[in-house]
């Protein structure tokens, strides 16, 4: 009775301001979250904020999602007992029954809602998933020896395995339960017991304020600005007759205005884990507090000029995650540089599970691989930088610029359209751009245009500084080899 009476409140709000009202439930319960984190960030009773951890985040869960809880609640004791029984191998079980359980889901919201934008269970299973494997694979790394690991795989393990309340309380942390950012079990374990840098003092209040005022804005710009000019408005017979460099323009102001809606959930979710201090990490050398521990989103990528740079501050812990438990996963920090075709390999095998992870539009599979190429071209026209010597930074970090954004907002009309023919449509108005990423790929891989720099070229030149410092690098582990070659046939000779 009651949830019916607020339902029909959010209808009316929904009709005033054009926002579907799902939505606006889902906004309403992130701004709820955010007096509630500030107050348990003074609760000292630790096994008191396990409970509450647990206990506000279902029933905002089921504020939001409803009878769909069901299916977070199931696969966390799936996961948890799937964990404990497989401990030590328990990292690949866990990544297929949950990838398993949340492509069924994803099927299923295909089905009933093909297109569709409404808000259900996917949004928090695809957070969960994160949790279940990540927690998974650092259980594994607790049953091994320390030097089998690598520092930050030291740093996250986890020796102890936690019963049952800390691992759902864990997952359901309220002001991550509807719709994340996640984060590993070692940094809760920390924050709820309050060890590590959790045992400093700090008040998160005036940097949790204005990451919400922020979310606010957005939410805002999402009702008014956003509608003015949707991806939907790019497949129509009037954007059809625009000219090419309208059309560009027209499809980055949509790509801009489609990412309103993500900036306002992260930095509304993000607002109540600041409060929380979840994401407190320590002081800088100045002695101010720093909140950067656990962080959705880097509004500083819009500025950014190189691909790697947003991929990285887009939806930073899922990054994170990708990075940790799959790339690393497949390929060790040692070997990317000294073997190269395993670190390509990777970055596909990243690409594929992150398009697994979004679900299973057919433009989602376009879209990522266009990323994997625009991410492995930029790295190509990164070495090949000191040909472009010559221009001026200024000119050349627009041109950066703009090419980024434009090659990002053009894939990102796939994941906005969904639908695979209006997607085909968008990308014949546009004259398909991919196919230039695609060219220029080719290009470097057959050529090898750039990518070994003259002896000529100084030494000192900020463009190709880094490659040069990788160069000195590569000649002291080839002279290194050399030296323990020669002291290995000394040994044998004496």
């Amino acid at each position: 009775m009651l949830l019916s009476l607020i339902d029909s409140y959010f209808e009316d709000w929904s009709t005033q301001t054009k926002v579907p009202s799902d939505q606006l439930r889902l906004v309403f319960a992130l701004l709820i979250n955010f007096p509630l984190a500030y107050v348990f960030l003074y609760i000292r009773s630790i096994q008191f904020r396990y409970i509450i951890s647990l206990a506000l985040g279902i029933i905002m869960q089921y504020f939001v999602y409803r009878e769909e809880i069901v299916h977070p609640l199931a696969l966390t004791t799936i996961t948890y007992f799937m964990t404990k029984y497989y401990k030590g191998e328990a990292a690949t079980p866990v990544f297929i029954v949950s990838f398993i359980y949340l492509s069924g889901y994803h099927f299923h919201r295909m089905y009933v809602d093909y297109g569709g934008w409404t808000v259900d269970a996917s949004f928090v299973l695809m957070i969960f998933l994160t949790k279940y494997t990540s927690f998974a694979c650092c259980v594994d790394d607790g049953t091994k020896r320390v030097e089998d690991l690598s520092a930050d795989q030291n740093a996250r393990k986890i020796v102890e395995f936690p019963t049952v309340d800390q691992y759902f309380s864990y997952i359901f942390f309220f002001p991550t339960s509807i719709c994340g950012p996640t984060y590993d079990y070692m940094e809760f374990y920390h924050f709820i017991t309050r060890t590590g840098q959790h045992r400093l003092k700090y008040n998160p209040l005036f940097e949790a304020v204005t990451t919400l005022l922020f979310g606010i804005l957005m939410f805002g710009a999402v009702a008014f600005i956003a509608p003015l000019y949707p991806f939907s408005f790019c497949i129509t017979e009037e954007y059809a007759n625009y000219g090419i460099l309208r059309q560009i323009l027209g499809f980055n102001l949509a790509g801009y205005c489609s990412r309103m809606k993500y900036y306002a959930g992260f930095y509304l979710a993000q607002a109540s884990v600041d409060a929380s201090g979840l994401s407190f990490n320590g002081y800088d050398a100045e002695g101010h507090a720093k909140y950067d521990k656990i962080v959705g989103v880097d509004i500083k990528l819009e500025l950014a000029d190189n691909p790697k740079f947003v991929l990285d501050n887009w939806n930073k812990q899922v990054q994170l995650w990708l990075k940790r438990y799959v790339y690393f996963r497949y390929v060790s920090e040692k070997d990317i540089k000294s073997n190269p075709r395993m670190a390509e390999q990777a970055t596909l095998i990243t690409f594929i599970a992150s398009a697994f992870w979004h679900g299973f539009y057919p433009v989602y599979y376009i879209g990522f691989f266009n990323l994997f190429l625009l991410l492995q071209t930029s790295r190509y026209i990164y070495k090949a930088s000191w040909k472009f010597r010559n221009i001026p930074e200024p000119l050349a970090y627009v041109i950066r610029f703009v090419l980024t954004f434009t090659m990002f907002n053009f894939f990102g009309a796939g994941f906005q359209l969904l639908e695979i023919g209006k997607a085909l449509t968008f990308f014949k108005i546009t004259w398909y751009i991919p196919t230039i990423l695609v060219a220029t790929y080719l290009f470097f891989i057959v050529t090898r245009w750039g990518q070994k720099k003259p002896a000529h070229v100084k030494r000192d030149d900020v463009i190709i500084k880094d490659e040069t410092e990788e160069y000195h690098e590569e000649k002291l582990r080839e002279k290194l080899a050399k030296l323990q070659q020669y002291y290995n046939q000394m040994d044998k000779k004496t």
